[in-house]
């Protein structure tokens, strides 16, 4: 009743409204309608009537428009560059996202506490409810059921915004400052020094793989909290038989490990192989004209194709050790569980349902955390590693500042006196 009723409120609010939608910004909506995401349903009205334009779309979050993000890129950098140890996520990237990051990762947390904790109990007790020996009641069951699916939403909605905070905003704050110092660097930078076409590289390279990897980071929190959480409740509930699951599982992490270390070789492989691709490109581009007039075209495709097959080489191998780590730790809660619940019937024991089903229930929410935190180490190490090669871009020495006179000297040269 309640998201229905906001919803054609805000229909019956904005309908008539002759100010364009793009005139507000997603923020400026009510709590409730940003806490059911019916800001979206002005624009959907529209969208039923007649085609949707540019102007009907909302406008840009405030948190994202660069006039507030340059100027503090800005100083931000500057006062960072003045240190022994210089860093861009220490000195521009916590700063930049550091609100929208702690709102998504507080998200994070409590989808993290409601799919390992709050599922699992309301189950135990649903299956209690069910034996007459426990005496519980009718409407007890039934309250049980509705908060049941009161969690189940609170679940996705916690999920859907702490990506969208810690995902989206977070990251596209932090990109877009990054972008705009590699930018000024182009023009700063001095004669001779770092590489030719390094700044395309890294944005058009480096930075977006790591925007990419980034918008995982709060499936990453979540599946730490979740981890801890189903360490503690497997052990409330099957006892120290639970240490043979879990034991399954970190030898199963630790494999992975592994991998993701040899994948960061094949990771960095890749970015060196990229710098070559993209060199050739930039060659063939300014020297067109010689290429089309000595007929080289051929010739310099083939030059290119090389280069592009070895980065293509690297970037399948590491690919693939990245698959593997999902599969990997996609299989291992089933794994566990099975072992888990043999040496359980090996033991003697008889479990009951109520044991059963929230065990399970525990074990299956302990499969995106055996996913996502072994490929944590082999994301984590290719944004390392983009890190590094934008810091130290970044650091290049700056042409030395002159005067306006200096400048015309070293053009023209200084005027001869009679």
């Amino acid at each position: 009743v309640l998201p229905s009723a906001t919803w054609k409120f805000t229909i019956m609010k904005t309908s008539t409204a002759d100010a364009p939608p793009n005139a507000r910004s997603p923020d400026d909506a009510w709590a409730i309608n940003r806490l059911l995401m019916n800001w979206m349903a002005p624009v959907a009205w529209r969208g039923f009537r007649r085609p949707l334009t540019q102007d009907d779309l909302p406008g840009i979050p405030r948190p994202l428009e660069m006039a507030d993000i340059a100027e503090r890129t800005r100083a931000l950098w500057a006062a960072e560059r003045k240190k022994e140890k210089p860093s861009i996520v220490r000195g521009l990237w916590w700063p930049l996202s550091r609100a929208a990051f702690l709102e998504g990762s507080a998200l994070s947390v409590l989808t993290a506490l409601v799919n390992t904790v709050g599922k699992p109990l309301l189950l135990l007790y649903m299956t209690r409810s069910f034996d007459p020996a426990y005496g519980i009641s009718k409407e007890v069951s039934f309250g049980l059921a509705a908060v049941l699916t009161v969690a189940l939403w609170a679940e996705n909605w916690s999920r859907a915004h702490g990506m969208h905070y810690a995902g989206d905003r977070a990251v596209l704050r932090a990109l877009s400052g990054t972008i705009q110092l590699v930018a000024e660097k182009s023009a700063t930078l001095r004669v001779g020094v770092g590489k030719e076409g390094a700044e395309t590289t890294l944005v058009g390279n480096d930075l977006m793989r790591s925007v990419e990897f980034l918008k995982f980071f709060p499936m990453f929190v979540t599946s730490a909290v979740s981890l801890v959480c189903g360490v503690v409740l497997l052990l409330v509930f099957l006892g120290w038989v639970a240490l043979v699951g879990l034991g399954t599982m970190a030898l199963v992490l630790t494999c992975t490990v592994s991998l993701s270390r040899l994948a960061k070789r094949y990771q960095q492989r890749a970015l060196a192989a990229a710098d070559k691709t993209v060199n050739a490109l930039r060659e063939g581009v300014e020297g067109v004209r010689l290429v089309k007039m000595q007929s080289w075209e051929e010739a310099f495709c083939e030059h290119i194709a090389r280069f592009r097959a070895d980065e293509l080489s690297q970037l399948r191998r590491f690919r693939v050790l990245t698959i593997f780590t999902i599969c990997m730790g996609r299989g291992s809660p089933v794994l566990a569980s099975c072992v888990t619940f043999l040496v359980f019937s090996y033991a003697g024991a008889t479990p009951s349902p109520d044991v059963i089903f929230p065990a399970l229930l525990v074990f299956q929410s302990l499969r995106v955390p055996f996913i996502m935190l072994p490929l944590f180490f082999s994301i984590f190490t290719a944004i390392l590693v983009s890190v590094e090669r934008t810091s130290a871009h970044l650091l290049l020495a700056d042409q030395p500042a002159t005067t306006a006179l200096e400048r015309v000297m070293e053009l023209f040269g200084a005027p001869q006196l009679d």
